[in-house]
């Protein structure tokens, strides 16, 4: 998309909102962003196929697997870790944290949802790349 889509969000309650920031405009990714930010409504930012577009400093940390083989469906896990980890009140940060750490089975496969692993497998590779998991996850 080039153009910007100057949507207004008159009206917006940030305590019964939750935005996603999808892939589009660059420019409007960051501006969401940063609007979303400023007016504390929590958001999810996902970029998507726009992912090749942004630099290190716009992208949050990975969780490194075993070996590449697909990364069709780890945008999909990475969000639903995020969410994970939302759901169980973690910090942003740790549930981002999640979300690489499960995109990172799912691009260990062909496929969008081929990957299969345990509760101990997820735990593990969180810990080998992100350090302890949180006690409120694991109990």
């Amino acid at each position: 998309m080039k153009h910007p889509s100057l949507y207004p969000f008159d009206g917006l309650n940030p305590h019964s909102s939750l935005a996603i920031v999808s892939p589009g405009n660059l420019e409007d990714m960051l501006a969401y962003s940063r609007f979303y930010k400023e007016k504390g409504v929590p958001y999810i930012f996902d970029p998507g196929q726009s992912i090749p577009a942004w630099g290190p400093a716009e992208l949050v940390e990975m969780a490194t697997g075993a070996l590449v083989l697909d990364p069709t469906g780890a945008g999909d896990a990475y969000r639903a870790g995020l969410i994970k980890g939302l759901c169980l009140k973690l910090p942003w940060a740790t549930a981002a944290q999640m979300g690489a750490t499960i995109a990172s089975f799912a691009v260990e496969q062909q496929g969008t949802q081929e990957h299969r692993l345990t509760l101990q497998d997820f735990w593990q590779r969180y810990q080998e790349n992100f350090g302890p998991p949180p006690a409120a996850a694991v109990s």
